[in-house]
């Protein structure tokens, strides 16, 4: 999730923002003015704009009203300490969604986001059927005629890529496009390798030998010409859970900013002196409420509750300056004589503060797992893993434990052990327990005892995934972050095109409550500046616009190499056949007819966008660190230059690689070193932006491309994930502990080169200048 804040008081904004982005894992830009704020608005996608009402060059209301006049649907939350009725009313008409008043509690924050964000989704992979065998994407499971296949990654790879196009041949080289990633330089004999195991493995469980057939001279296919057809798997979204959020240490936060505030207090008691006094009364009454708002607004959301009421009463006498009496004036002295008690006090014996109940959240990151199962030795290596994978982890050794945790802190995921000595029959009924709650929690199954009665009981039972022990640690937490993108999926942006403002509200009104982005363009002729800005996952396009017809901007994105896989699904009033035969000519992905039926949309939506992610994971991931590949990257950086180019804004590349890794492999295993390669490649999509461009470049070695972003600002964010990195203890197979770091480079485009191989040779070469003075260090 991407939050814009625009807020002037920049202590505050300090203290929103590390509660979004350390605890809540939000991606946050801040802004400290309006002009600022509405100029990142306009150019970057954002899921949440936090707006303060107060502000300088251009004032919250203002700034939300061009915003809604432009098209811009983002969801907007003011927060004031204006809590007049009028002041709201105008911030609502002007098209914010909510608002909340400061002082405001952190978790209340949380909370009004959490319901702005809120969204569901319950659409899943189809399962494949190809004469006996059937694959499920979701669970990744394959079996013939009820018979498991165990298959490495490349093998299930292979198969589902054959059973999604069963008709067509493909040859070496095409699959060894789309099965393995740029870096890892396969040889063709790879392929017939993998086709040998795959086919071994089929013959063994019953299947013909010849199932995946050689047509000599083309490449590879399924046996026969019997099309494969879908049944579609029926689930329930599962809602984000409530579950315990650490908000930030305030005491330390406070601390920080306590000399600011002192500051301020200092002029404004200046200020009233002066007023008192009748001298510079103009100045000084403008610059006195100014402060006053701040201080009302900012102390009670770090729990200084008193602080902020005597800074509200302050400004409220203060707006009435012209009926001030001496006893008034003698009022706001004391008030500030109170107000300096407040502040000089220590903040941890204060006996006003705020003390903030941890609430519920949403973020797709810090998820709660429940790991139920009697094996001590198990539950601490997999706790290990999951702690890798950003989970907040908890684990119940008997089904008594396990109900009391569940009632008490709900967690987003069951890890589940069906057998345990005290109750026979005891996993099975705690299963149906939690997937008949409302909403039902998504239960994994983990279990020795494996059986086809078993299974089905499961299936029944409403059990989202079979694993049959032993599996490794790896494989358990792999199959949990697939369940958890499947009821917690990222949010996805669509472009929807139509001059007509009536369509462009019902396709926005009909997408938003499943918590899509939605992005509305009216005016086809900046379609290719938008498209290009908003990053979007999915295009619906009129094909009757003025200008620039639909047909034709689908031609343009098919002809352009960074866009030309953008799923486009096209709309029109017509039902002309020959019409609709040169869409599809020209690269359209579906059709619908006008008026819409709204379920079929939302169907053909979500099976693109899973086609598409499916293409991807394909294609563009790299598998082990969850990052581009080096083939995707350097597709992606060439598209963020050219942009940067055409809107004069500077580029900061970047290039880091792993300290003394060979080492680390060496010593401790290369499961060890694909274990540090992991957690490397989630802390930076966890740290950096959606449109920061993020890649392993080959080996240990990773590069990034962030956009309108200097090399001095480049450098503070490479610091920050530094010392992130540094501090993370790994632990082996034999449980030993062991801590890494790394080493980079940057370069700043256009000051150290126009193209990418320049900006790679200047930024690889301050890399090796940081191995030399030590490593560990950035230059």
């Amino acid at each position: 999730m991407k939050i814009l804040l625009i807020e002037d008081d920049e202590s505050l904004a300090n203290l929103v923002q590390e509660t979004l982005t350390k605890q809540q894992h939000y991606l946050v830009d801040c802004a400290t003015d309006g002009l600022e704020g509405l100029e990142l608005a306009e150019n970057f996608g954002y899921d949440l704009i936090l707006l303060d009402l107060v502000l300088p060059k251009l004032d919250g209301i203002q700034l939300c009203q061009k915003l809604r006049s432009q098209g811009d649907r983002t969801p907007i939350l003011l927060l004031t300490a204006q809590d007049a009725l009028t002041k709201k009313v105008k911030g609502l008409d002007a098209g914010a969604d909510d608002y909340l008043v400061k002082p405001f509690e952190l978790d209340e924050l949380l909370a009004r986001i959490r319901a702005l964000l809120r969204r569901g989704n319950d659409t899943l992979l189809p399962i494949l059927h190809w004469q006996g065998l059937n694959l499920d994407p979701n669970s990744c499971q394959v079996n013939y005629c009820d018979q498991p296949l165990k298959l490495t990654a490349k093998e299930y790879a292979l198969l589902e890529l054959f059973l999604r196009h069963p008709q067509r041949i493909f040859s070496q080289s095409s699959l060894l496009d789309q099965i393995w990633s740029f870096d890892e330089f396969p040889s063709e004999n790879a392929v017939r390798t993998q086709i040998k195991g795959l086919r071994q493995k089929l013959k063994q469980v019953g299947a013909s030998a010849d199932f995946i057939e050689t047509i000599y001279g083309m490449g590879y296919r399924l046996k026969q010409s019997a099309t494969a057809f879908t049944e579609p798997t029926k689930s329930k979204i599962v809602k984000p859970k409530q579950s315990a959020t650490k908000l930030p240490d305030l005491n330390n936060i406070w601390l920080q900013h306590r000399a600011k505030y002192l500051a301020h207090l200092e002029t404004l008691t200046q200020a009233i002196q002066f007023l008192k006094n009748e001298l510079n009364a103009k100045n000084s009454l403008a610059e006195a409420i100014q402060i006053a708002h701040t201080l009302a607004g900012s102390l009670g959301t770090f729990g200084l509750k008193k602080a902020s009421k005597y800074a509200g009463q302050i400004e409220q006498k203060l707006k009435n300056y012209s009926q001030l009496t001496v006893d008034d004036f003698n009022l706001l002295e004391q008030l500030i004589e109170k107000l300096n008690r407040e502040l000089n006090q220590s903040f941890k014996t204060s006996d006003n503060l705020l003390f903030l109940t941890p609430r519920p959240r949403t973020t797709t990151y810090r998820h709660k797992l429940l790991i139920i199962d009697d094996d001590s030795a198990l539950t601490q290596v997999l706790m290990s893993e999951a702690n890798t994978w950003g989970l907040e982890t908890t684990v119940a050794n008997n089904l008594e434990q396990a109900r009391k945790i569940v009632n008490q802190n709900i967690p987003d995921i069951v890890l589940l052990d069906l057998f345990f000595p005290e109750a026979i029959e005891g996993g099975f009924e705690l299963l149906e327990e939690l997937t008949t709650k409302q909403p039902p929690i998504p239960t994994i199954v983990f279990t020795a005892k494996e059986s086809l009665t078993t299974r089905v009981k499961v299936a029944r039972l409403g059990g989202k995934l079979f694993l049959q022990k032993p599996i490794s640690s790896y494989q358990v937490l792999e199959a949990i972050a697939q369940v958890l993108e499947q009821f917690y999926p990222s949010v996805a942006k669509i472009l929807v095109v139509d001059e007509q403002q009536k369509t462009l509200d019902e396709l926005r009104q009909l997408l938003a409550p499943w918590g899509f982005q939605v992005i509305l363009l009216a005016d086809s002729r900046q379609f290719w500046q938008i498209i290009e800005q908003s990053l979007p996952d999915l295009v619906i396009l009129q094909l009757e616009l003025p200008e620039i017809s639909g047909i034709e901007l689908c031609q343009v994105v098919r002809n352009d190499p960074n866009w030309h896989q953008l799923p486009i699904l096209a709309i029109s009033q017509s039902q002309d056949e020959q019409m609709i035969q040169q869409a599809f000519a020209a690269g359209i992905d579906d059709y619908l007819c006008l008026p819409l039926n709204p379920q079929q949309l939302i169907t053909r939506i979500f099976n693109r966008l899973d086609k598409e992610r499916y293409r991807r994971q394909q294609s563009e991931i790299d598998t082990l660190t969850g990052v581009l590949n080096r083939k995707a990257f350097i597709l992606q950086i060439n598209r963020l230059l050219n942009l940067a180019k055409r809107q004069d804004k500077p580029l900061c590349f970047i290039v880091i690689d792993l300290d003394n890794f060979k080492h680390i492999n060496d010593c401790y295993g290369h499961d060890a070193g694909d274990l540090v390669l992991r957690y490397l490649g989630k802390l930076l999509n966890q740290l950096f932006r959606k449109e920061d461009v993020v890649a392993r470049w080959g080996g240990e070695e990773f590069v990034l491309g962030l956009y309108d972003v200097s090399q001095e600002s480049g450098n503070h964010k490479l610091e920050h994930l530094l010392a992130t990195f540094c501090q993370h203890n790994f632990t082996d197979s034999r449980d030993r502990k062991f801590q890494v770091s790394f080493s980079g480079g940057l370069a700043e485009y256009p000051r150290d080169g126009q193209h990418l191989e320049t900006l790679y040779q200047v930024a690889d070469r301050r890399l090796y200048q940081a191995k030399a003075q030590g490593k560990n260090l950035i230059v």
